[in-house]
């Protein structure tokens, strides 16, 4: 097909070209310009698809000159936090890719849009800056049923959001978009709710025997630990390679923080913390754990905040034993109990966190 339709062009331009060396006028100046320009069309059409092993991302946004977006996968540790540069409102990024990923797009406000990645498959973003909750994500089934969900949580909010997942999953019981609701809404959010997560994901497993993980990740959430549960048991390693386990958080009040660099709202509270721990002392024990694949960047935020607890690098994000074996799946997150290991609360924003410190040591 493509020798079909690049020879009669390459033809013609020759021709105009030749035929108009003995006088060349405006016309004929147009035609040579019009050839060259569907030429080239054509080749960048036919040579510039996204091969088997490739994945690509492109965008444009309304109202956005030039900027960076970040680019993480929360279920593929070989997909590493990246950048997306913004240039004139649009932007390409290609990736290597073997296996189907969710990667996740942060925008400059943090806003995230989820896009369903395929090794080979090219999908689009369009969106304005002024409004990026309505941003489109357009490609494949997948990221249609997604965007369609997700503007109509926009328009009219998540407060039937249980009962509006409990409908996706009957319409779609083979959509990977489903669990990525799941996650988002039911699992890692301020108020999260475990057992109907748990009962949701056995639904898909049942309708997606060909992934196990889907039981593996529901029954998992039907034994998290809650508020007034016992901390599950862990041991790791900080980054100067100490042991570090349960046993090594022994304040009236113990947190365990999760964290990363290209996550702002984590950094301040980091800040947050340092003030507390300055204030409480031995009262207060702090465990922070940086998702940063880059160890400069970790010892840069303990130099910049003088930090004075233990920090430990966990590279395999979400795909390791450490994270899992304490419920944290999202980044920030964060878990406090008590000298005797009871949970107190788990998940909480910024401003939760620092209240329930300060109800607890404050007496």
């Amino acid at each position: 097909m493509a020798v079909r339709v690049r020879v009669p062009l390459a033809a013609l331009l020759m021709h105009l070209i030749f035929s108009g060396m003995q006088k060349i006028n405006f016309h004929r100046f147009r035609l040579v310009l019009m050839a060259l320009s569907a030429l080239v069309s054509v080749c960048l059409f036919v040579s510039c698809g996204v091969d088997s092993g490739h994945f690509r991302l492109t965008g444009d946004f309304k109202n956005l000159k030039q900027g960076e977006f970040y680019i993480y996968s929360p279920d593929n540790a070989s997909l590493h936090i990246d950048t997306i540069h913004v240039v004139k409102g649009s932007f390409t990024y290609e990736t290597p890719m073997q296996e189907n990923s969710t990667l996740v797009v942060v925008f400059p406000n943090f806003y995230e849009r989820a896009v369903f990645a395929t090794p080979g498959k090219e999908i689009s973003m369009h969106g304005d800056a002024t409004h990026l909750k309505d941003t489109e994500v357009t490609g494949d089934d997948d990221n249609k049923l997604y965007t369609e969900f997700e503007l109509e949580t926009s328009k009219n909010g998540d407060a039937d959001i249980k009962k509006r997942i409990s409908k996706f999953i009957d319409e779609n019981p083979h959509s990977r978009v489903a669990q990525y609701l799941v996650n988002k809404y039911m699992v890692f959010t301020d108020k999260p709710n475990y057992r109907d997560a748990s009962e949701m994901l056995k639904r898909l497993a049942k309708a997606q025997p060909e992934e196990p993980h889907l039981g593996e990740w529901a029954a998992r959430l039907g034994n998290m630990r809650t508020e007034g549960e016992q901390m599950p048991t862990f041991v790791t390693r900080n980054i100067e390679g100490r042991r570090v386990a349960n046993n090594s958080l022994k304040g009236d009040v113990n947190v365990i923080y999760l964290w990363a660099s290209w996550r702002y709202e984590s950094v301040s509270v980091i800040k947050m913390l340092k003030k507390m721990k300055n204030k409480y002392g031995n009262r207060l024990g702090v465990l922070t754990i940086s998702l940063d694949a880059d160890m400069y960047r970790i010892r840069e935020r303990i130099r910049l905040d003088s930090l004075r607890w233990d920090m430990v690098q966990e590279k395999d994000m979400f795909e390791g034993d450490l994270l899992p074996s304490l419920g944290m799946y999202t980044v920030p997150d964060n878990i406090v109990f008590d000298r005797n290991g009871r949970i107190l609360g788990r998940t909480l924003d910024r401003k939760q966190l620092e209240d329930l410190i300060k109800s607890k040591l404050d007496k």
